[in-house]
């Protein structure tokens, strides 16, 4: 499969954001039970504020650059730990290595920390790379 990585434009974030969001409303349990416009308002601030202070690299079509397969928000450096914020690969193009490719790109670091969790980031994924690998959610709150 042919695609090419590159940095977000500001004509991604909103795609970034509302696949983020939706998926977070979608599969976890604990975020349906949070009155949703609540979630939604607060928690586009959060992630807003992530991109914002972060490195995002989108993984795009080789032909056309607009579409999006994936993209992964992390920090390089900070203390001790790299963090990745979100990482997500669109269904077809999971289980493919992609994301694992751009672990070279992402580490400066030996630890690991992650603040969210879903199918395409785990702890147990990422522990053959990393000497030390944490979920701390509360990392974003450092920003």
């Amino acid at each position: 499969m042919d695609y090419v990585t590159r940095e977000m434009i500001e004509g991604d974030r909103s795609y970034i954001v509302k696949t983020i969001l939706f998926g977070m409303i979608e599969l976890d349990r604990a975020t349906r039970r949070i009155n949703r416009d609540s979630f939604l308002t607060q928690h586009n601030k959060w992630l807003n504020k992530a991109i914002n202070a972060s490195n995002v690299i989108v993984i795009a079509d080789t032909e056309e650059k607009n579409l999006i397969y994936g993209f992964i928000i992390y920090q390089q450096s900070q203390g001790e730990f790299d963090i990745i914020h979100y990482a997500y690969m669109r269904k077809d193009f999971r289980e493919l290595g992609i994301l694992k490719n751009l672990v070279p790109v992402i580490k400066t670091r030996n630890n690991l920390c992650i603040t969210s969790i879903n199918n395409c980031i785990e702890p147990a994924r990422l522990k053959s790379f990393y000497d030390k690998v944490i979920f701390d959610p509360y990392f974003l709150y450092n920003l």
